[in-house]
């Protein structure tokens, strides 16, 4: 009898099989085509000489879930210069470079695909400067430890400067950073690297995370050897003249004292570069160095008399782009490991030469003058050359601008707490490369 029912049992569920309808999945979707997002033109460096070979290169996204082609073109000064046909994979980022030499000194305006930048090529048909010499070669740790006490951290935002190659501080090459950078980001118009970490749910309660950041630069001395009446005028109706005479945040050349001093100083004088001079003199006398909270910038300088390197700084560019020489601050450390060993000095610009260094901070509590005035020593880090900084990604909780970027910057959300971060630097000599 069992038997009967069980044999009865599976006809019928035979049976309702064939008459139910299938319960199959819908076909799926075709995947959508290859779509592309350009970011992150990096220009290495910026700042050349004839006939040096110059990277230019930016990342692009992928983000079709086909693979596809995309024509990358590089313009300068507005002029079609490469096109690359790039092909790529799904979901994928391939960064694209190209090799650029210039013959002719200028300011080029470099484009992809609608991103811009500049590139700035000094002449060396007039000595520019008694060739850098001295280079040493330093290798850098840096280690940024973040100690969570009590506090739940959802997600943690980390940025610090990315360190990139400039005029005297060439050959860097990170060796190892860990963890890998969620993104690195250069400034086009500036030049500023940022180096940017983001985490989920670390570091928790009661412990750490230390982000570590190992690389090697090569740094030279300078001695600038200038013929004042070589100097040619400038353009003032140049993108980066505008730029670097302009006035900002702690950089106040539209002070109406500012701007009677600078021309004061300039009254009996047409050469920038004995402008220049007299400006950096003039600051010397006029400033004490003393420690204050933060950047006080040029305008507190000024009516005070006292600051740190980065007011001395501060004060020199303000009264050199009030007096019509571009100018900007120069922001690092020196080249040890001591614990806040940083460092702010300046530069100005002469037409036929370039950027010339200026010390006035050094100059005054050492009481050389003339060694910090067109020369510069092999024992600097620079980290980037502007005030006012606007970290990429831009800060949600904390200020979305800083005075500068120089050690780090974090946020983090959840529930507050005890949290704390200390950053830790390890620098030694090692053979020139």
């Amino acid at each position: 009898m069992k038997n009967i029912f069980a044999k009865y049992l599976l006809i019928g569920l035979v049976l309702m099989a064939l008459v139910l309808p299938c319960a199959c999945a819908e076909p799926a979707p075709p995947p959508s085509p290859a779509e592309f997002e350009i970011s992150s033109l990096v220009i290495t460096p910026t700042e050349a000489v004839p006939a040096e070979p110059v990277t230019i290169s930016v990342d692009i996204n992928n983000t079709g879930e086909t693979e596809g082609t995309y024509p990358i073109t590089l313009t300068l000064n507005g002029v079609k210069a490469e096109t690359k046909v790039v092909k790529v994979a799904p979901e994928t980022t391939e960064k694209v470079s190209f090799i650029v030499t210039k013959d002719e000194p200028g300011i080029y305006t470099v484009g992809v695909n609608g991103l811009s930048g500049t590139l700035s090529v000094s002449p060396i048909s007039i000595p520019i400067y008694s060739n850098p010499s001295n280079p040493q070669t330093y290798r850098v740790i840096r280690t940024l430890t973040i100690q969570n006490e009590t506090a739940r951290v959802d997600r943690l935002k980390v940025w610090m400067p990315a360190v990139v190659d400039w005029h005297l501080q060439r050959n860097v090459v990170t060796e190892e950073t860990i963890p890998p950078p969620t993104s690195v980001w250069k400034d086009p118009q500036f030049g500023t690297g940022v180096l940017y970490w983001e985490f989920h749910g670390e570091p928790s309660r009661g412990s750490s995370l230390t982000i570590t950041d190992q690389f090697v630069y090569t740094c030279y001395e300078v001695n600038y050897n200038i013929e004042p009446k070589q100097i040619t005028a400038y353009d003032k109706d140049d993108s980066e003249y505008m730029l670097f005479t302009r006035s900002e945040k702690y950089i106040e050349v539209n002070d109406p004292e500012i701007t009677e001093t600078a021309r004061s100083l300039t009254a009996d004088e047409t050469n920038p570069y004995a402008i220049a001079n007299s400006i950096y003199e003039w600051v010397i006398n006029h400033m004490t160095y003393q420690l204050i909270e933060g950047l006080g910038g040029a305008k507190f300088a000024f009516e005070n008399g006292y600051g740190e390197c980065g007011d001395y700084s501060a004060l020199f560019v303000a009264l050199c782009r009030a007096a019509g020489i571009p100018a900007r601050p120069v922001i690092g450390r020196w080249s040890t490991s001591i614990a806040g060993d940083w460092h702010v000095w300046a530069e100005f610009y002469l037409p036929g030469y370039g950027w010339v260094p200026a010390d006035p901070t050094v100059a005054d509590r050492t009481g050389k003058r003339e060694d910090y005035f067109g020369h510069l020593d092999n024992k600097r880090l620079i980290f980037n050359k502007q005030y006012n900084i606007v970290p990429h990604p831009r800060p949600r909780l904390i200020a979305s601008e800083w005075a500068l970027l120089q050690t780090w910057g974090w946020e983090y959300q959840g529930f507050p707490g005890t949290i704390q971060a200390d950053l830790d630097y390890s620098i030694r000599p090692i053979a020139s490369r």
